[in-house]
């Protein structure tokens, strides 16, 4: 199933490596993780947006996305699945199906790979070193949408479950940073090479404290956007709108 990221021949796992034909190798850390990555080396979120975005999720406050995650992936017998662009591993944790997860982050690599039961490489989406249909289904979670990899690694009659941020997602949060905050654009993706069976909205509000609203802001674009006085606006816990997209493709 996995694939060298230089020769593309298969590789298979030999005592603390993953080798090819042509002898090309690929060392397994102690945590369990592979680095398939070529020529990056510090691609990707650093360890303090890591940490950040670990420390945010693991408050529960995107369980019920998490749960919806799940529910498709039970409603369509989905048994092996990609989660491109993982991160920490959150929204493919617990599903109790085979789970590979793929980031360009060392750093989420690393933190993903705590959770011992699922497969965990730093590789990119863009590229992604598995075996042409491959498995039932991808996993797409605020990351990048390389679509002709999705369709490569699928099997027939796979599926895409792709999340997006809706309009209000986080509206509160902007009203805080920005002078003249904006609603997202909405961006439901239209595929020509996959069927869509399925989309739906997932909005509701939660009770956000202080230090994770810092925690998320480091984990979203915003972090980049804002300058670091902005940051002070943040005084109190606030409601805040989350708003996402959800939509399955299949194969």
């Amino acid at each position: 199933m996995l694939i060298c990221p230089i020769c593309k021949s298969r590789i298979v796992k030999v005592e603390s490596s993953y080798k090819c034909e042509n002898n090309h190798s690929f060392d397994i850390s102690k945590k369990g993780y592979t680095n398939l990555l070529i020529n990056h080396p510090n691609a990707g979120d650093n360890k303090e947006m890591v940490l950040a975005r670990y420390n945010f999720l693991e408050k529960g406050y995107y369980q019920e996305l998490k749960d919806e995650i799940k529910k498709i992936i039970n409603k369509y017998d989905i048994k092996t699945i990609a989660d491109l662009g993982c991160g920490t591993g959150y929204y493919s944790s617990n599903l109790d199906i085979e789970v590979y997860g793929f980031d360009i982050s060392k750093e989420a690599i690393n933190k993903a790979s705590s959770n011992r039961s699922n497969h965990y490489y730093v590789a990119s989406s863009q590229s992604v070193p598995l075996s042409s249909e491959a498995l039932d289904a991808t996993l797409i979670v605020f990351a990048p949408l390389f679509i002709d990899e999705i369709y490569r690694i699928l099997k027939p009659n796979g599926y895409l479950i792709l999340v997006t941020p809706s309009i209000y997602h986080l509206y509160e949060l902007k009203t805080k940073l920005y002078d003249n905050p904006y609603l997202n654009e909405e961006k439901k993706q239209s595929i020509d090479c996959l069927k869509e069976v399925e989309a739906k909205n997932l909005k509701y509000q939660k009770l956000i404290n202080k230090d994770d609203l810092l925690n998320l802001i480091k984990m979203t674009p915003y972090f980049y956007k804002t300058d670091s006085l902005s940051f002070d606006k943040i005084k109190k816990d606030e409601l805040i709108t989350l708003d996402f997209n959800i939509q399955v493709y299949k194969k």
